[in-house]
């Protein structure tokens, strides 16, 4: 079965999540990059319908959440995932535009 270590991760919120990654604990990290992908799966999926690559809209997602991990600030936003939800589907929808914008052209 599964450690106490990883039932502690799964019960902890993701702003606890992102100061034990600041203070440099691997486990953490590991453990919301893969929630990370999870939330970006979900919101690439509103956009893929507009003919975007799946993969392509996941790994921008991706690296709007990586920003976020390293922007992220407590004292300002209190939810994370709500955060890091805004700023993936900001970076999706600048794709979609983007590649539009060259199927106009």
């Amino acid at each position: 079965m599964h450690g106490s270590w990883l039932k502690t991760y799964l019960a902890e919120n993701d702003t606890d999540l992102v100061e034990k990654i600041r203070r440099g604990q691997v486990l953490a990290r590991h453990h919301m990059i893969a929630r990370g992908w999870r939330l970006a799966a979900t919101i690439a999926d509103r956009y893929a319908e507009q003919g975007i690559d799946r993969e392509l809209l996941i790994s921008e997602g991706m690296r709007q959440f990586f920003f976020c991990l390293e922007k992220f600030d407590a004292n300002q936003a209190s939810n994370f995932s709500r955060y890091a939800a805004w700023w993936m589907k900001y970076g999706m929808a600048q794709l979609v535009n983007r590649r539009m914008a060259c199927c106009y052209n």
